[in-house]
């Protein structure tokens, strides 16, 4: 019917797109729900569809499926925006893109995206606008999907058009480059529209193609036009039919053709009382027009009567936003407030659970540990009960050891002591004698082992002293005061042995070479602990001898082996008079 008409009429078909449906000025899908809010009822339509999704959303809570929570939010994103709610819509959306993009590039994902454009671009902020359109792009590219491909042209398209509008006056944003890019993306959509089996978008590619050319080339841009009204034609859409018909009005008013715009101003009411389409910013545009085609007819009342009713559309439209925005408050308070007690409920439930499993946790840990603490504490009683045995066992095998030891060298010492007295020639008994310190010296680390609470280890700060005044009575220097600077130092009978035996051939070495010829002969002895490492130091005041590079004499040489023993450092200063010691203890 519809085709016949536009015959009788024998128009030519010459269109001038102000919008598309579902782009609208930014070929967003916000322009959907400015096509069909209009009514009260159409905005009841919407709120129980918000109602429905909000009830679904809270099953999915419940459930716990993140898949269907995502969906969910996305939904809910979706009719916020027909609500003209945009913040709450952006928030849902956002919540919707954190679920879905880390399982990476989907569809999905994709038209996320398409929907996060619609502020930015209601603020007129077209390069963030752009920046989620080409996220969406490379999501329906990684997918394959060209029908979605070719949406997300278009809306690129229409976001470089409306920034060249924006800017077309103002030469440093390069207004030509703008329009050049959106008719570029054109081409891209028109190319992969043209290669699919079906073309369910050609129809809005060739009426953006028109409105875009106007601004270079009209005639060019109406054959466009002309092209897509064919297809709407075909497919019966009425709602375009009724955009395309003012669009064309408004072309032909731009034209100063104000019978042709009549023309198609009277086709569009027609076709909008057939179909039932009484949309709010249909009939603003229908009295905005009406306005213009009777100010260049020359009809002033009619002009004045159509802007009042434009007034008075434009009034209650804001009217009703107002109403609508105090009812969107009252349904988002309600379903803050039920979502919140939801949460809360839900939170109380997991704290619940979470309290009861962790006390049964501990309860466990508590009786494990409490059964692991009984027969660690067997355990260790048995092994101390063990042990203290055997520690007294070795204590006293030690003990009579060093006993055995000491008595043992006592006895050689005694019969040395009788050897030397039976002695006649003074070289011999000068060796016996020598020899009987030596002993004298291992003897009274194991008397020290002996008499002290420490089986193994020898407090130097008492065996130094002890060794040096015995060998000082052996050669008659018992009236001889040594000046000690000792630290209280334990140190193990393997390495006190050895430092014995060196401290008494350096004191014998003093009372042989050094204090007979010294009227008033002085010793000095330091034994310190200098960070985990021993330090022993013996000076007197002798006349000191030449070290030679290769020592021969026995007492030399025992002083090397001692101090291999130790793993000392070691060596003569001062002439000879000093000897310095340094090991690790």
């Amino acid at each position: 019917m519809l085709l016949r008409i536009y015959r009788s009429f024998r128009w030519r078909v010459e269109v001038h797109f102000l919008s598309v449906i579902f782009l609208n000025l930014c070929c967003l899908p916000i322009s959907a729900q400015k096509n069909t809010e209009s009514t009260g009822a159409t905005g009841q339509i919407h709120y129980e569809q918000l109602r429905k999704t909000q009830k679904r959303y809270e099953e999915a809570i419940r459930s716990g499926d993140s898949s269907e929570i995502a969906e969910m939010c996305y939904r809910l994103g979706k009719r916020y925006i027909s609500l003209g709610q945009h913040v709450t819509a952006q928030r849902w959306l956002i919540r919707s893109l954190r679920m879905r993009e880390p399982l990476g590039p989907s569809e999905d994902v994709g038209k996320v995206y398409i929907f996060l454009a619609n502020y930015p671009t209601e603020h007129k902020k077209y390069d963030e606008a752009m920046h989620y359109i080409r996220k969406a792009l490379a999501n329906f590219r990684a997918v394959g999907n060209q029908q979605r491909i070719v949406g997300a042209y278009l809306s690129l398209a229409g976001l470089y058009r409306n920034s060249f509008e924006l800017h077309q006056f103002n030469p440093e944003k390069q207004p030509r480059l703008l329009l050049d890019s959106a008719l570029y993306f054109l081409q891209q959509a028109e190319k992969i529209s043209l290669s699919l089996r079906e073309h369910p978008d050609l129809g809005y590619v060739y009426s953006q193609f028109g409105f875009s050319l106007l601004y270079r080339d009209v005639k060019h841009g109406l054959s466009y036009s002309q092209k897509a009204q064919a297809i709407f034609i075909k497919e019966k859409n009425p709602s375009q039919l009724v955009v395309n018909s003012l669009n064309i009005a408004h072309a032909y008013l731009m034209l100063k053709q104000p019978g042709e715009a009549e023309k198609w101003l009277t086709t569009a009411r027609y076709i909008q009382d057939t179909s039932g389409l009484k949309g709010r910013y249909q009939q603003r545009d229908f009295f905005k027009l009406y306005t213009q085609l009777y100010e260049q007819t020359g009809r002033w009342k009619e002009a004045l009567v159509s802007y009042k009713q434009y007034q008075e559309v434009v009034i209650d439209a804001l009217s009703a936003d107002r109403e609508g925005a105090v009812t969107r408050i009252e349904m988002e308070y309600e379903t803050q407030k039920k979502e919140l007690q939801l949460r809360a409920q839900q939170k109380e439930l997991a704290l619940r659970n979470q309290n009861l499993q962790t006390q049964q946790h501990l309860n466990r840990i508590t009786i494990g540990i409490g059964l692991l603490a009984v027969i660690t504490s067997i355990i260790f009683y048995w092994f101390f009960q063990k042990y203290r045995r055997l520690s007294r066992q070795n204590a006293a095998l030690v003990s009579e050891q060093n006993h055995r030891v000491k008595n043992n060298l006592q006895q050689v010492t005694n019969l040395l002591s009788l050897q030397s007295s039976r002695l006649t020639d003074e070289e011999a008994k000068k060796a016996v004698t020598e020899a009987l310190l030596r002993i004298e010296a291992m003897a009274l680390v194991h008397h020290r082992l002996y008499d002290g609470h420490r089986l193994i280890e020898v407090n130097l700060a008492l065996f130094i002293p002890e060794l040096i005044e015995s060998i000082l009575r052996s050669y008659s220097f018992s009236h001889l005061k040594p000046e000690y600077i000792l630290d209280s130092i334990w140190l193990h009978v393997d390495s006190a042995i050895p430092m014995g035996l060196l401290i008494n051939e350096l004191v014998t070495n003093s009372c042989k070479y050094a204090f007979p010829f010294s009227p008033e002969p002085i010793i000095k002895v330091k034994c310190q602990l200098k960070k985990n490492q021993i330090y022993l130091e013996l000076t007197d005041n002798g006349p000191g001898f030449d070290l030679p590079p290769n020592p021969k004499t026995f007492g030399l040489k025992l002083l090397q082996v001692f101090s291999m023993q130790l793993k000392a450092e070691s060596g003569f200063e001062n002439g000879g008079t000093t000897f310095r010691l340094l090991f690790k203890k």
